[in-house]
Parts: structure tokens; C-alpha cells; sequence
């Protein structure tokens, strides 16, 4: 199952349910640059709600 999601409050608030249901992610894709939060930041949290999660942190680089 593939989920997205627009902030990473939300994302994090995502995790968290799905854990208490008992269905964790396996993977989830962080964007560097959020908009309100540091993705680094986000994916620190979500290691420390799973220990079990893989998060890519990726981001978009214009110019090049």
C-alpha cells in the first residue's frame, strides 16, 4: 500500500496510527526541504516512533 502525505506533522501522526493498528511501514520518503520542518528533523522522529523504518531522505535540485 502506497500512502503520501502534504506536511511532516502529518506524517508523523500517519505512523503513529499505523503502528497502534499494528501495521508499521516499511519504507517511507522524506523530502529535504519541507515546507515547516527539516526533513532530517522528520526522519530523526520517525526512527524514534520505529526503530524498524527505512526512511530515504530525498529532495528536488533545480539548475543543474
Amino acid at each position: 500500500e502506497v500512502n503520501g502525505t502534504n506536511t511532516g506533522e502529518e506524517a508523523l501522526e500517519k505512523v503513529q496510527r499505523t503502528l497502534a493498528l499494528g501495521k508499521p511501514y516499511v519504507i517511507t520518503f522524506v523530502d529535504l526541504n519541507l515546507e515547516k520542518q527539516n526533513g532530517v528533523d522528520v526522519a530523526t522522529r520517525l526512527k524514534q516512533l520505529d526503530s524498524a523504518i527505512i526512511t530515504l531522505i530525498i529532495t528536488v535540485c533545480f539548475g543543474w
